[in-house]
């Protein structure tokens, strides 16, 4: 039997199985043993003493632990795979699962001086130099220095790693020449022959033509799955269905490196 100890400082962890049990770890302190009596059980104990097991059909059931499957056969893989996210073990050693969460904020100046010009029924690039007066960069992930290239606004995946995600928030305003147009934002992903599309968002513009209006903020999410994905850029665009001009406010990154 191998015993743990471990603290997050997320919200919350989840530790699932696909026969439906679950058991959820939150901000507390909780000791995990994996016991190889028959390589099914594995048993989880709060401070409460309270003590929470899972029978594990080794050869069907999947554990996913932080959006990781775990697909080994035995507890012995089971525990191996659990050190290595967010335990610290006896020795003192083990890693800090808060050091992979932060957030990158770029605030643009360029186009708030000069309006970027929209074509009509055209994807146009939209670009971010970073250097606006509200741009963050006080809370990024332990090991990052950049999520962008301020020469483009294309966001840069090179400090990331396989398996790592992000949610982003996009601010811009679009004023068309024409009355009831319609926009649409999307991030085009991948490099080569590979690139692909992700559409956002689209968004009516009824309420006048030489209006301002401001994008939909919503939250859109984006994962390095595979190589042709992280070793790309992402690029965030936009069309107008007639002619028009936009100035980017800037975009917020939510990041959780692998």
């Amino acid at each position: 039997m191998a015993t743990f100890e471990f603290t997050t400082k997320t919200k919350s962890s989840v530790c699932s199985i696909n026969n439906g049990y679950f058991f959820t770890f939150s901000n507390k302190l909780y000791s995990l043993s994996v016991v190889a009596l028959d390589d099914t059980v594995l048993r989880a104990m709060s401070t409460t003493q309270i003590e929470h097991n899972f029978n594990i059909d080794v050869d069907t059931d999947i554990i996913i632990i932080d959006s990781v499957t775990f697909t080994g056969t035995t507890a012995q893989d089971l525990y191996d795979s659990l050190e290595t996210l967010f335990f610290l073990g006896e020795g003192g050693g083990g890693s800090d699962i808060s050091a992979h969460h932060g957030f990158f904020d770029y605030n643009d100046t360029a186009t708030s001086a000069v309006p970027i010009t929209l074509l009509a029924d055209t994807w146009t690039d939209v670009p971010n130099d970073t250097l606006g007066a509200y741009t963050n960069l006080d809370y990024v992930p332990t090991g990052m220095s950049t999520l962008m290239d301020g020469s483009t606004g294309y966001l840069d995946f090179s400090e990331l790693t396989l398996g790592s995600d992000m949610h982003i928030r996009i601010d811009y305003t679009v004023t068309p020449n024409t009355n009831n147009a319609l926009v649409e934002s999307r991030y085009t992903l991948g490099n080569g022959g590979g690139i692909y599309s992700l559409p956002i968002n689209s968004k009516r513009l009824d309420s006048g033509s030489g209006i301002p209006y401001a994008a939909d903020k919503g939250s859109f999410y984006i994962y390095m799955g595979d190589t042709n994905t992280l070793q790309g850029v992402g690029k965030l665009q936009v069309k107008l269905t007639t002619g028009g001009t936009l100035v980017n406010n800037g975009v917020a990154i939510q990041i959780y490196k692998k």
